[in-house]
C-alpha cells in the first residue's frame, strides 16, 4: 500500500449518513486535502466522514486523518 495511489476526495455528512454538507476535493494523487472551520449545520452530532478514491487504481491507499474540535 502506498499514500500516493488515488487522488482521495472527503465528505462529512449529517446523522442520516446520506446528507453531504461539506467536501472537499482540491488536490491530486498523494496530496494532502485541508477543510478549516467547518460549523455542523445541526449542533452536536453525530455527524460522519467519508473518505473515497477519485480514480479507479485497484490498490489500496494509505492515509492519515487528524481533526480538531474546539468551541463545544
Amino acid at each position: 500500500a502506498s499514500s500516493d495511489v488515488h487522488d482521495l476526495a472527503m465528505q462529512l455528512r449529517r446523522a442520516n449518513r446520506s446528507t453531504v454538507f461539506m467536501s472537499v476535493d482540491d488536490t491530486g494523487i498523494g496530496q494532502a486535502e485541508s477543510v478549516e472551520n467547518i460549523t455542523p449545520p445541526d449542533g452536536p452530532g453525530p455527524y460522519w466522514m467519508r473518505v473515497t478514491p477519485e480514480t479507479s487504481a485497484n490498490r489500496a491507499q494509505l492515509y492519515t486523518l487528524q481533526f480538531e474540535v474546539t468551541g463545544i
